[in-house]
């Protein structure tokens, strides 16, 4: 069972992503949602909300990044907002791309492709922490 808290907070990324498609489209972008905001181990006034977001419009970026830390300040809840750039496979992206929580369904081949390899960057990079 959920708790309320986490219920509220999955009804204020709902509320986003309502506000953010009626705004912005569903065409050409997307808005990952991971870390702990919608699990048990979110703790109000520590935590963060973690987002990514990927388009290939980089004004678009800057519009989307304003919108939801405009969003997130109102909601007194704290934002780390990352841009998700395909020109650098690294390991940090692996965990938003991999998040099931995501604001459209705008997922093209080139995200796919760069999500391999920052899934191998990744677990490369736990197995040389490893040893």
């Amino acid at each position: 069972m959920f708790s309320n808290e986490l219920l509220e907070r999955l009804h204020l990324v709902q509320k986003l992503q309502n506000e953010l498609i009626e705004k912005f489209g569903d065409k050409d972008y997307n808005v990952f949602v991971f870390g702990s905001y919608l699990t048990e181990r979110y703790i109000e006034g520590k935590s963060d909300i973690d987002i990514a977001i990927y388009t290939e419009d980089v004004s678009k970026y800057v519009d989307l990044s304003v919108y939801i830390s405009e969003f997130w300040k109102k909601n007194d809840v704290p934002t780390d907002i990352f841009y998700i750039d395909v020109r650098f496979e690294e390991p940090i992206y692996y965990i938003p791309l991999k998040s099931p929580l995501r604001i459209t369904d705008y997922y093209p081949n080139i995200l796919k492709n760069f999500f391999e390899k920052c899934k191998s960057a990744y677990k490369k990079a736990v197995y040389a922490g490893a040893n």
